[in-house]
């Protein structure tokens, strides 16, 4: 059983997600975010979104990409999760800036990375931004 199977409670529509007992309902994709993992690209409605996230926690060679067509908020434009080797989950995001593309990241846990990834999905932004690590970028 897989980390959202035992998140999720399939009832009658909408489908809600439960996170530390609390229940929220399920919002169509209105920003126009697409999901994508190394299999598919699809828009990003949450059960999918959270299913293909699952995947990535259950399989190191997954990933998790959700992505904007352009920032809307903060010039973030995607945020993406994969498992890292000691075992915890590497969230990134891309961040557009007046000099460019710079991209952050922070370890986390399942919990507080699916809640991210709702939240995104949800506002098309990331919180508390400031308390993630810039990646830096080697140059070739």
């Amino acid at each position: 059983m897989g980390f959202f199977d035992k998140i999720f409670r399939r009832k009658d529509k909408p489908v809600t997600i439960t996170a530390e007992s609390k229940n929220a309902p399920v919002i169509g994709n209105k920003f126009g975010i697409m999901a994508e993992n190394q299999d598919r690209r699809i828009p990003a409605e949450l059960n999918a979104a959270m299913y293909m996230l699952d995947e990535a926690f259950e399989n190191n060679e997954q990933f998790l990409t959700l992505s904007l067509e352009k920032p809307l908020y903060d010039g973030v434009y995607f945020v993406q999760a994969a498992r890292i080797p000691d075992g915890s989950i590497s969230v990134q995001v891309g961040i557009e800036t007046e000099n460019g593309t710079r991209l952050v990241e922070k370890t986390m846990d399942e919990v507080s990375c699916a809640k991210i990834m709702i939240h995104f999905l949800e506002t098309a932004s990331v919180g508390d931004i400031d308390s993630y690590t810039l990646v830096k970028m080697c140059s070739v």
